[in-house]
Parts: C-alpha cells; sequence; structure tokens
C-alpha cells in the first residue's frame, strides 16, 4: 500500500461560512481549517475524515477533492484538500493527538465568513482550494479592482500588544538586533560560524530595538546563551553574529513556546520557519 506523505485538510462550508479550528500557540491565536498528518495505511480521503472527527467531533462525507499543493518548506510533503458534508450536525471542541500529550493547542471551533478572517487565513484558504466552491468562486468575481496590501505582521496585530519586532522596511536606522535566518548548508567551518556569506538587513529577517534587548534577553536569555561565535566560542554577543544551529533551534522552539508573551509572540513562528529549513539562525549584534 502507498503511503501518503503529507496532510490532509477539510472544508465544511455552511450558510457561506467555513468550519475553522482555532489554535493557540506561544501567546499567538490564529485559525486553520481541520485537518492533520495523514497516518501509515491511510488515503488523504480517509484521513480527512478522522481528522475531522477529532477536532470537531462530527461524521463527515467528502463531496469532492478541491485540489493539492506541495509544502513550500519540504517538497515531497503534500497537502490533500477536500470539501466534506456533515448535514445538520453541530461541531464541538475536540482534540488534536499530536499535541495531546503537550499543552493543547487547539482552543475552539467556528464558522467564518471570509469577511470576518485575515488576510493571510483567506490566502490559506484559496491555496487550500475554496475557489473550487461555486459560492466562493462567484464571491471572487465579484471582488473590485482596487489595488491593497495586508499590512505585514510585527506592528499592531488582531487580539494582540505591539509587537517588539519590525520588518527591515519598518527600520529606522541601525540601531537593531537582526533575527536572521541562515541560508548557507555549511554555517561552520572547524566549529567556528563564518561570516563571509552574511548581510545585514535582510528582508526575511526579524529586526529589535536595540532598547528592548535588555529586557528580551532578561526574559529568555538562558535559552539564547548557547550561539556558536565566529571564534568557536559559545555565548551570546549583543554587538557580535550568534549562530544557532538545527538543534539549539529545535530547543528554543521546544522550550520558548511556553513562555512567550504577547510582545514577542511574533517571534515563535519565524523560528518554526527556521526550524522547518533545517539550516538554523543567526542574531546579528549591533
Amino acid at each position: 500500500m502507498n503511503h501518503f506523505k503529507g496532510r490532509a485538510q477539510c472544508i465544511v462550508v455552511r450558510d457561506g461560512k467555513i468550519l475553522m479550528a482555532k489554535h493557540r500557540e506561544g501567546g499567538m491565536e490564529y485559525y486553520c481549517i481541520p485537518g492533520g498528518g495523514i497516518e501509515a495505511g491511510e488515503t488523504p480521503e480517509q484521513a480527512a475524515v478522522r481528522e475531522l472527527r477529532e477536532e470537531c467531533c462530527v461524521e463527515g462525507k467528502i463531496i469532492k477533492k478541491l485540489g493539492e499543493y506541495h509544502d513550500p518548506y519540504e517538497y515531497d510533503r503534500i497537502f490533500y484538500n477536500y470539501q466534506l458534508d456533515i448535514g445538520e450536525q453541530e461541531p464541538k471542541l475536540g482534540y488534536d493527538p499530536e499535541f495531546a500529550e503537550k499543552a493543547p493547542i487547539l482552543v475552539g471551533v467556528e464558522w467564518l465568513a471570509l469577511n470576518e478572517m485575515s488576510e493571510r487565513d483567506r490566502a490559506f484558504l484559496w491555496s487550500a482550494g475554496i475557489f473550487a466552491i461555486k459560492e466562493f468562486a462567484e464571491e471572487l468575481q465579484s471582488y473590485s479592482d482596487d489595488i491593497s496590501y495586508p499590512k505585514k505582521a510585527g506592528t499592531l496585530r488582531k487580539d494582540f500588544t505591539v509587537s517588539k519586532f519590525i520588518y527591515n522596511d519598518e527600520r529606522e536606522g541601525s540601531c537593531y538586533l537582526e533575527f536572521q535566518l541562515c541560508e548557507t548548508d555549511k554555517p561552520l567551518k572547524n566549529g567556528k560560524t563564518i561570516c563571509d556569506n552574511i548581510k545585514h538587513w535582510s528582508d526575511n529577517s526579524f529586526y529589535m530595538d536595540w532598547d528592548d534587548f535588555n529586557e528580551f534577553y532578561g526574559l529568555y536569555g538562558d535559552l539564547f546563551g548557547c550561539a556558536v561565535f565566529p571564534n568557536g566560542e559559545r555565548g551570546f554577543d549583543g554587538c557580535g553574529v550568534n549562530y544557532y544551529g538545527k538543534e539549539e533551534t529545535e530547543k528554543i522552539v521546544e522550550k520558548l513556546s511556553s513562555r512567550l508573551n504577547e510582545e514577542y509572540a511574533a517571534l515563535l513562528p519565524w523560528l518554526k520557519v527556521a526550524e522547518k529549513r533545517g539550516k538554523g539562525f543567526y542574531i546579528l549584534g549591533v
């Protein structure tokens, strides 16, 4: 039997609204459609029905496949998307077995219209194939031709206080710590961090004003004091180059998940990107 590597996702529609699972993780709240990893021996269709049952406590019947796409960070992992019907059943909060032994991150289920979601949540829904559902295809056709673009995360966020992190286009001056993704496969040589390929002010980086760093390091410094320096020593240098490898990144993500307060919550999704890429990250000092 083929083993499908990837994730099965469910689109359930009622009265123009989509069933969404609410998650809370690392001080952040976000919505996504019910779904999860495909288990050994399962087809994507079977996984979709099971995930809907686990997370929303309803039995679904597949109407049609909406499409599939490759994980942008792990190309051989595929997201399979299906529209399901649940009749008159009323969804309620279930559980996510992947986090059953840790702090649960699934905290609710809600019916949401597209105009009740963030731009980012809507973008994920379009990628999941809701254009293949007639009512949403018709809604898209009704949109105006006005040009608009959502504000980047890092400033004022819905349900959160002002973040301590900003993006490069919001930076004024150079007195910032830069959290930068590692792009090279060989960041170390003889146990020392290589600086030749590092360039400051990447658009993919997070930036923290130096004035905020003492507070940040007071709260989380015990997690970030394991960086590798260009001379091979370990610690943290607020004025130099700090590299965190794959293992260090995984440990930081694991420990930080339960400790971040709202002002620093934006860092966790960024670190999870670094974790998925498997190359680590840098903190570049002032």
